[in-house]
């Protein structure tokens, strides 16, 4: 067909119906740019995964998915038989240092006053170390279990033993999993809560490289 016959003549009728308006092009004020894909994320070290610190059983929970906690709030507690023997071994430790340490002090008499000799001192002196060395790591052992300095002391002063350990919120922020429920088994590093603080947030945006180089802060 010619060029002549290619075209469609429409009528003001038709031109109604199919809401069709002329006009002159005008300026625009504003710029218009091109829209670009883009994804909100999490910065990775804003996450936080709160696992078990010792095997045993929930008995609690004291928030679930969805609340705000702040850092260092009780989350729910683990019965674990384990921790009583962690801290059974502590106090066993403690007694023996205590006695190295009242042994050291009296050789350390009866050697400045010539009464035994220096090697039994020494002995002393090594075996009062050495029960240093393992009260200190038992108190490491409790502190991975869950345990706070402050509860230590608590444990050296009262001698009562806790039955299990506290479930610890490690940032502030908004729980955004709960893999665990009440009654719930679990072994150590077991997960249990996975809490995102969203401040600040990132924007990953999709864009040329010759636009990304340009951009700046504003």
């Amino acid at each position: 067909f010619g060029a002549q016959e290619a075209l469609l003549k429409l009528n003001e009728s038709q031109l109604s119906q199919m809401q069709i308006q002329w006009g002159k092009p005008t300026p625009q004020s504003q710029v218009v740019s091109a829209t670009y894909p883009a994804e909100v994320m999490l910065p990775p070290s804003q996450t936080r995964i709160v696992t078990a610190r010792q095997p045993g059983l929930i008995d609690s929970l004291n928030y679930s998915m969805g609340d705000m906690v702040k850092q260092g709030q009780v989350l729910g507690h683990i019965s674990s038989p384990d921790i009583l023997m962690l801290q059974t071994n502590y106090l066993q430790a403690e007694i023996q240092a205590k006695l190295n340490e009242n042994n050291l002090k009296r050789n350390k008499e009866l050697f400045e006053n010539g009464v035994i000799a220096q090697r039994l001192y020494q002995e002393s002196q090594s075996i009062y170390e050495s029960g240093q060395a393992l009260l200190n790591e038992r108190k490491q052992s409790l502190m991975l279990a869950g345990m706070n300095s402050q509860q230590i002391q608590q444990l050296s002063q009262h001698r009562k033993l806790q039955n299990g350990v506290a479930i610890i919120a490690p940032i502030s922020g908004q729980i955004l999993a709960q893999q665990q429920q009440v009654g719930s088994r679990v072994d150590i590093m077991t997960p249990i809560f996975t809490i995102s603080n969203a401040k600040p947030l990132w924007l990953l945006i999709q864009l040329p490289t010759e636009l990304a180089l340009k951009l700046k802060v504003g």
